[in-house]
């Protein structure tokens, strides 16, 4: 009876033990969730459930990221005629960026 009672409170030590290992395991995850939801990463993992004008504000942030800054170059090449181009993409650019931090 004895050894039976030993055992079972060995094992409720060890539940015991493994108990607050997992809590504190759950803690620590929800810390580090916590803290990614606020990033880019965070964002970018968001972006599936996000919706097509997410996805779409992404894109066009990128396409007009690029465009801005072929325009730029060929601003810097000496063509002129390249200057309202750079700053129209350049700021919708920005404005696509922006919806897709906020969206």
């Amino acid at each position: 009876m004895e050894v039976a009672q030993g055992n079972m409170k060995r094992m409720l030590d060890k539940v015991n033990k493994e108990t607050k290992a997992v809590e504190e395991a759950m803690e620590e995850l929800k810390k580090a969730q916590a803290a990614s939801e606020g990033g880019i990463e965070g964002q970018l993992s968001d972006l599936r459930s996000g919706g097509l004008v997410k996805q779409a504000a992404l894109a066009g942030g990128l396409l007009f990221t690029l465009r801005s800054g072929v325009e730029t170059i060929a601003f810097l090449a000496g063509d002129p005629s390249h200057v309202l181009p750079a700053l129209v993409q350049g700021a919708l650019a920005i404005a696509c960026i922006v919806a897709f931090i906020f969206l």
